[in-house]
């Protein structure tokens, strides 16, 4: 739209005080001057404008490669902390299975005994209670 105001400037009376007095409105005093400004010498001018707009379009690739960048080092900072997520959750399942099997192996002996004891019945009830508990937080 650079090249359309540059012609209405030169075309249309007033076309610059009326611009100003909008930008003014618009923006504040200070924002609204410096936005007329960089549209009269960045954008509007025939030469300058193109370099301008190039300028600003290298600057937004450079962005996008640096946000690329920076996307990818997150994602593989989080892929490394999942695999050692992954590496934890492997030994404590192995921890959890091998406690399983000794909790079977002490029901199965206390199974095979003849006569328990009071304490050794409470004890091998509560075992197999957890037992059972543990068992349904695999499922």
């Amino acid at each position: 739209m650079g090249f359309k105001r540059f012609m209405k400037k030169g075309i249309v009376p007033f076309y610059n005080a009326r611009d100003m007095i909008d930008k003014v409105q618009t923006h504040g005093f200070v924002d609204g001057i410096k936005e007329k400004i960089r549209e009269d010498f960045l954008e509007d001018a025939p030469i300058i404008s193109h370099i301008y707009n190039a300028g600003k379009h290298e600057g937004k690739k450079d962005g996008y490669r640096m946000a690329s960048t920076v996307y990818e080092k997150k994602m593989f900072a989080q892929a490394n902390s999942f695999l050692k997520q992954k590496e934890i959750f492997e030994s404590q399942k192995k921890e959890y299975e091998q406690l399983l099997q000794d909790y079977e192996n002490y029901i199965e002996e206390m199974n095979a005994k003849d006569h328990l004891t009071n304490e050794e019945q409470e004890n091998l009830l509560q075992i197999i209670s957890i037992e059972h508990e543990l068992k349904k937080l695999v499922v």
